[in-house]
């Protein structure tokens, strides 16, 4: 008896176990939490992979200009033929002089001096560099909106549709009330078509409903970079931060950290490197150059070759071409001067939104749960009355209506609770979802 009883439940979780493991199997559902979400972000996400790109190819651009400062060697080789013709007195044309000549060697250069061309060009390289690395981190701040906004619409979307089938139940139940109440002779037509055209609006909001999920999953499914976007799903919530009450005293402190801002001191940096490799032009180059080398008239080359030679390069006239290249430079750097200060004023006044955004949502969504908790109580109350004929259809028509609203509007300042605060984290340059 005790082993048939073992044998049964051995048997019976073996087919637990199997359905389980059928039903996953059978499930093509990509089902994300947060954390699962951020991930595949980092993964996929095709903006974060190609400002990762540009950023390496800025760095090699950068290395590639210290090449300027060492010494360039080449091997060479050549071949050549020649004649000279030779007249006699008896046939001017009877003979030529053919010869042919055999040179391999290897050359040296350095650049002593090249007016700070070299100098300027690495600057600028630098300067580029350090560009693709703050739109490397503006695009990360911008990924991380990206993924919190279609993360929480789906959220969102979810609950709507949670919330439009409610509605539509209540609506189907207040609108079985009002034609029984009308079949009694308590209640006029006009009530009742009224109570159908509110039910006929809640099953229209219920096919809103689900057409907004499948957005809703397109949208994340971009930002994750996977394009199975109908078996996207999501579980949970995007976490939310406490603000800090001195964040006021420090904005002005914060805006000059921001991206934007270290962005446009690196192009100001980039304006002045091009500014001053255009007036390298008007400064004279030096480089020095040697070359040892086997020449003959026979393969292999016997004979032994050298040279050293230094040259000097002092540009006189251009036909006016570097002056106003330099001009153009000067001009340039000074618009870039007056951006980067432009840019210090416009991420403070950006900041200072946003924030007013995040702190105005962060109290909203307080006083509309107030309100939905206080509808709710109000409807059910109303709902009595009038269905003991204490209150009258339009009274009670309201304080419903009013439930629907603030249901509605408590779930979607949810959403823009977590939206402003995303925003408010981009305005700062901060890519919060991947610290």
């Amino acid at each position: 008896m005790f082993k048939r009883t073992i044998l049964s439940f051995f048997v019976l979780n073996l087919c637990v176990v199997s359905a389980v493991i059928a039903g996953n199997a059978d499930s093509d559902a990509l089902v994300f939490t947060w954390d699962n979400a951020v991930h595949q972000t980092k993964l996929n996400n095709p903006e974060l992979q190609s400002s990762n790109a540009s950023v390496a190819a800025a760095d090699a651009e950068k290395f590639g200009t210290i090449g300027n400062f060492l010494p360039q060697i080449y091997a060479s080789g050549t071949y050549t033929k020649s004649y000279n013709e030779k007249p006699t007195v008896d046939n001017p044309f009877a003979s030529m002089d053919i010869k042919d000549n055999y040179n391999i060697g290897l050359q040296v250069s350095q650049s002593i001096f090249k007016g700070g061309s070299n100098l300027a060009k690495y600057d600028a390289a630098d300067a580029n560099a350090d560009i693709a690395i703050w739109d490397a981190y503006l695009t990360k701040a911008k990924v991380s909106y990206d993924l919190k906004a279609a993360f929480e619409s789906l959220v969102y979307a979810k609950e709507y549709l949670d919330l439009s089938r409610d509605i539509l139940k209540r609506r189907r139940e207040n609108m079985e009330l009002v034609q029984l109440r009308f079949a009694n002779g308590l209640e006029n037509k006009g009530s009742v078509m009224m109570s159908e055209a509110y039910y006929s609006e809640a099953k229209f909001d219920e096919f809103k409903a689900l057409n907004d999920i499948e957005v809703a999953k397109k949208q994340l499914a971009q930002v994750l970079g996977i394009d199975d976007y109908q078996n996207v799903d999501v579980v949970g919530d995007v976490p939310v931060s406490v603000l800090k009450d001195d964040i006021e005293t420090s904005l002005k402190s914060l805006a000059l950290q921001t991206p934007t801002y270290k962005k446009a001191l690196a192009t100001e940096e980039l304006a002045k490197a091009n500014r001053n490799d255009a007036f390298s032009n008007f400064l004279p180059s030096v480089d020095l150059s040697a070359k040892i080398a086997n020449q003959d008239e026979e393969f292999y080359p016997a004979k032994d070759a050298w040279s050293v030679a230094v040259n000097v390069r002092m540009p006189l006239f251009a036909g006016g071409s570097n002056y106003m290249n330099y001009k153009a430079k000067k001009e340039t750097l000074k618009a870039k001067s007056l951006d980067r200060i432009n840019s210090a004023r416009s991420v403070l006044a950006d900041i200072s939104d946003k924030l007013s955004s995040y702190k105005q949502s962060i109290e909203q969504l307080k006083v509309k749960e107030i309100y939905r908790d206080a509808a709710q109580v109000r409807a059910e109350i109303a709902r009595q009355k009038y269905n003991n004929g204490l209150m009258t259809f339009d009274e009670w028509d309201r304080i419903e209506n009013d439930l629907i609203s603030q249901q509605k509007a408590y779930i979607l300042s949810k959403q823009n609770r977590v939206v402003s605060e995303a925003a408010f984290e981009q305005a700062l340059g901060i890519a919060a979802a991947f610290e």
